[in-house]
């Protein structure tokens, strides 16, 4: 039996990677929001529409990793799935527990018009977004908003 072909991983600008292809995925994940400057490009109505949904198979998820110490992109997701009827749902995932002193948590969002499998997930401890009301576009973003409020001492 030959062995399967191991996944290509695409390393680049992910709008610029995903128009240059004619493929469709299963998973195309998103891991780029973890550092203080965000790609806004990649939250906006435009790079759902115009790049991801027209790559993503009919029962694939599009997984956001949006681990960020100031931001919280849990409200902007919600809005920008809402706008493709998608369904939603987010989960921490501990990042080390085998450390002492690793506390943190990877904080992941997954997306898809496959309701009947983010309802599997939602079985399994993934949880639904903090409802948002702002649409990012290519033309209209606001990081401000999106700021996590500090919390008190």
């Amino acid at each position: 039996a030959k062995a399967p072909t191991p996944p290509a991983i695409v390393i680049g600008d992910g709008r610029l990677q995903m128009q240059a292809s004619s493929d469709s995925y299963d998973l195309i994940v998103i891991d780029a929001f973890n550092s203080d400057a965000i790609p806004v490009h990649l939250l906006t109505q435009e790079s759902l529409s115009e790049v991801f949904l027209p790559h993503l198979a009919n029962d694939g998820v599009i997984a956001y990793h949006i681990t960020n110490t100031f931001l919280d992109l849990e409200p902007i997701l919600d809005r920008l799935a809402k706008q493709f009827n998608l369904s939603a749902l987010t989960r921490s995932v501990p990042s080390d527990t085998t450390e002492q002193h690793a506390q943190s948590a990877n904080q992941w969002v997954v997306i898809s018009h496959n309701h009947q499998l983010l309802a599997q997930l939602q079985t399994q401890g993934w949880q639904p977004l903090k409802p948002g009301n702002m649409l990012w576009t290519d033309d209209f973003s606001s990081v401000r908003a999106a700021m996590r409020q500090a919390k008190p001492t």
